[in-house]
């Protein structure tokens, strides 16, 4: 007689594990039967949507629909669900999870349901709302933001919700219906209020089947049955021909400051469909598509991706990423430094300067500076004697740098020169000429080159010029200005006639009569009262004239009276001869 046992039947959580314990009526051991679904192929966990099993020896077969399911601080070990008898809200599967995960919802009887899910903020962020039939149903929700969210299920029985943690970047906020989940006929095992419960019979060496099931897009795979006797506790591996997806990373090409291309290889799609694949990228190792990412499509074919918004002379890992329905596979981590922006360093300031000149000279364009003169500063101020290159190298706030030079070229200044009398004689006017440039200033406001002046003393002239480069040079003059010699004569100046008067001249070195004798003193016998002009030269050769008057007083003349002839009776001829008229007209 085979006795009648009740089961227990509870679900652990632990990396995607469904456990089974089976509560025997009659003080039997508990038998705890734990599933965990593995990937034949990389052995990665597989989240579990249910488990079939089947007492081959008693005739009896359940579905155990337990998803995974996270407390508020991580795994305890219990699974998590809301129900209220007519409503069973189950955990999300995966949880956390990388932007898209599923859920499931149980209804006792057909009703309307309003799903919703709220953000930390308490903002709705996406919805759905429809009337279902009795049983279980698939649902999907696309979230962009990794944080928690609360789904919340709204029924005529009640509220009931769970929290869902977001560890990815969906590509919108959606909440989707993706059917029911079991065959028509299958009996789903779910208690009112009490988790699990059975009456269904179990003995230690029951022959038993164990299949596993998990929903991968679009349809349920099952992993391959276990059958065999149960003789106890045992922890049971599902095997699912399904991975994650295998990606090699392509190397990093056609690289520039903000952006470069690499792209990946689908080496295994995981048996499953891709539904998105690209690149990952970030400044530190083993990026993931919580960094900045591509979104290059769906499918197993070879993809390109452009990597966008680089920062220029950086270091990047990139690692190629492709996500099926098990989840998130990554491939090699490869590395490249983005090159540095074509750095354009500029330099202003005067590139010609006249001899003895500074000129500043300003960089821009970078951050920072380094001039060949070893300074370090944007702005620099020079005063070379010759021609002069001068070069700075500029580097950004990116480590690049760019480089830009100038040549300083120095012009000699103009070498004036002033010819012209600088000393003249007080009254005279000299002319001053000035060479060596193209243009002229005089200090007496004159601009041509040559300029004639009479200073009435000793006067210094200034020029300056200016040759064509607009270099300027100087020269000066001292025109010394002489006195004239203050000349006099002295001696008599009234003789009478036939005399004789000796006139000498004074106040100068030598001198010049206007009877050609060059003595200071003359004699002179003037018949007639005569003028005499004397010029005296000084040492500095300026000349002084003076004048003096001989006065020569006049004697009676001398007359010879002649014979008388012609004598008549009243007539006679008679005349005489002057011999000397004394100095004066007769």
């Amino acid at each position: 007689m085979v006795k009648s046992l009740n089961v227990l039947k509870t679900i652990w959580l632990a990396c995607a594990v469904n456990m089974l314990s089976l509560l025997p009526s009659f003080g039997q051991e508990i038998t705890t039967l734990t599933f965990t679904g593995k990937s034949s192929i990389t052995q990665e966990h597989i989240p579990l949507h249910y488990v079939v099993v089947s007492n081959v020896t008693r005739h009896w077969e359940e579905v155990l629909y337990y998803p995974d399911t996270l407390l508020q601080f991580g795994f305890t070990g219990v699974d998590e669900y809301e129900g209220n008898g007519s409503v069973l809200l189950l955990q999300n599967v995966p949880n956390p999870f990388d932007g898209v995960t599923d859920f499931t919802l149980q209804l006792a009887n057909s009703m309307q349901v309003n799903l919703e899910v709220y953000d930390l903020s308490g903002r709705k962020v996406a919805d759905y709302t429809g009337r279902f039939a009795s049983g279980y149903h698939l649902f999907r929700a696309t979230l962009v933001s990794p944080q928690t969210y609360l789904l919340s299920a709204k029924t005529e029985a009640g509220l009931l919700s769970i929290k869902m943690v977001n560890n990815g970047n969906g590509a919108n906020n959606s909440l989707i219906y993706l059917g029911s989940i079991h065959p028509e006929g299958e009996e789903i095992l779910h208690k009112d209020g009490i988790r699990g419960f059975s009456s269904l019979p179990f003995m230690r060496g029951d022959e038993m089947k164990y299949v596993g099931y998990v929903y991968l897009e679009p349809d349920m795979r099952s992993s391959a049955p276990i059958e065999k006797f149960q003789m106890g506790d045992e922890e049971i591996t599902l095997l699912f021909d399904v991975c994650s997806p295998v990606v090699h990373t392509l190397l990093v090409s056609d690289i520039f400051p903000d952006a470069a291309v690499s792209g990946g290889e689908i080496i295994h799609d995981g048996n499953t469909s891709i539904l998105r694949k690209g690149v990952c990228w970030s400044t530190s190792h083993n990026p993931t598509v919580s960094d900045s990412h591509t979104d290059d499509g769906t499918g197993e074919e070879s993809f390109t991706s452009s990597i966008t918004g680089l920062v220029p002379n950086t270091t990047y890992y990139v690692r190629a990423y492709a996500i099926n329905s098990i989840g998130t596979g990554y491939g090699e981590e490869v590395s490249f430094t983005s090159h540095c922006n074509n750095l354009e360093v500029t330099i202003s300031g005067d590139d010609e300067i006249c001899a003895g000149e500074s000129t500043t000279l300003t960089a821009s364009g970078a951050t920072s500076y380094q001039w060949s003169t070893n300074d370090n500063t944007a702005a620099i101020t020079v005063t070379p004697t010759s021609t002069t290159s001068y070069m700075v190298t500029g580097t950004n706030q990116y480590g690049c740098t760019g480089t830009a030079s100038i040549m300083v070229t120095v012009h000699q200044l103009p070498s004036v020169t002033i010819s012209g009398d600088d000393e003249i004689c007080d009254r005279q006017s000299t002319t001053l000429t000035a060479s060596g440039a193209t243009s002229y200033q005089w200090n007496t406001n004159v601009t041509t080159a040559a300029i004639t002046v009479s200073p009435a003393s000793t006067t210094t002239y200034t020029v300056t010029g200016t040759n064509y480069y607009g270099c300027t040079g100087t020269a000066s003059v001292t025109v010394t200005v002489r006195e004239l010699p203050t000349v006099s004569i002295s001696g008599t100046t009234t003789i009478n006639h036939g005399q004789s008067a000796t006139l000498t001249a004074s106040g100068a070195t030598s001198y010049q009569w206007n009877t050609n004798d060059n003595t200071a003193a003359i004699t002179v016998s003037p018949t007639s009262t005569t003028t005499y002009t004397v010029t005296g030269t000084n040492q500095y050769g300026c000349t002084g004239t003076a004048s003096v008057t001989v006065v020569v007083n006049s004697l009676a003349p001398t007359v010879i009276t002649s014979n008388v002839t012609d004598i008549a009776s009243t007539t006679a001829t008679c005349g005489g001869n002057v011999t000397h008229d004394g100095g004066a007209a007769v």
